[in-house]
């Protein structure tokens, strides 16, 4: 109980009460929670009872980004608005960076609880944040099991050999930088991610950049049968064919590493065995 109040009132989660209602009246543990945010929804299906869930974002079944889709099909998830809240009645409403700013000044007006997730740009952020949620749901067991399997994933994929260096790149062409989850997880593998060095200051690594400075592997995003990312039309351009071909592609699905949580390890096991597969 002590660690669930430092968790919901002092860490990485900020609590909005609607007014008069102290701190003493928050139910614990929730007996029904909702999530207006595609990473609010992973942790909510990796560490709630399922009976605690009573609705989940519109992109909880958006398979390229929801890494638990299949499992969020079970719940509703269009929630029709901010008003469907009403209908659902939840104790606490999470939300997360990719909901907008509108939806939660509407569910804030509401007079709903709301925990705020921070994004998480380390592993280690990502172990802290799964118990702090999981304290919340009073589902402690669930929160040291799955931080768990992330530390033994991330102990079997580590290696170090920090003379190769990488680009990773998103649907859309967007290249996270150093102080991103998806860095951590590259510098665990032994990868030194040098997007954010190469990039123009917006994220983006223009093609003559990559042309002059590549690096030895890029990191692409697969999507179904293994194809890639048809936004990235850049990629298949002869000179980058030439200078990257599939033996210095690592190809990894954006829905491993869009939310941190319940997808790093398989993120880890994936990034490990595409880097087992390119490295001579």
């Amino acid at each position: 109980m002590i660690r669930w109040l430092a968790a919901a009132l002092l860490a990485v989660v900020a609590m909005a009460l609607p007014a008069g209602v102290a701190a003493q009246d928050i139910s614990y543990p929730p007996n029904s929670v909702a999530s207006v945010g595609v990473c609010a929804d992973q942790l909510l299906l990796a560490l709630a009872d399922p009976l605690q869930i009573a609705s989940l974002s519109s992109e909880a079944t958006d398979t390229s980004i929801s890494y638990l889709a299949d499992m969020a099909d079970r719940y509703p998830h269009g929630w029709g608005g901010v008003e469907a809240l009403l209908g659902y009645a939840p104790d606490i409403v999470f939300a997360d960076a990719t909901t907008p700013q509108a939806t939660l000044a509407s569910i804030e007006r509401l007079g709903y609880r709301v925990v705020m997730l921070t994004d998480v740009a380390t592993i280690d952020e990502a172990i802290t944040q799964v118990h702090e949620v999981a304290d919340l749901l009073g589902r402690e067991d669930q929160g040291n099991s799955l931080a768990d399997l992330i530390v033994a994933a991330r102990r079997q994929a580590e290696r170090t050999n920090w003379s190769a260096t990488v680009v990773a790149f998103r649907s859309g062409g967007y290249v996270p930088g150093n102080d991103t989850l998806m860095s951590d997880l590259l510098a665990v593998i032994g990868l030194n991610n040098v997007g954010e060095a190469l990039s123009r200051g917006d994220g983006r690594v223009p093609l003559e950049v990559l042309i002059a400075s590549p690096p030895d592997y890029l990191v692409v995003p697969e999507e179904e049968h293994g194809s890639i990312a048809g936004s990235l039309a850049m990629l298949d351009h002869p000179a980058l064919a030439a200078l990257f071909p599939p033996a210095q592609r690592i190809l990894l699905p954006d829905r491993l590493t869009y939310c941190g949580g319940p997808s790093i390890p398989e993120a880890l096991r994936r990034l490990a065995s595409e880097l087992a597969r390119v490295t001579p």
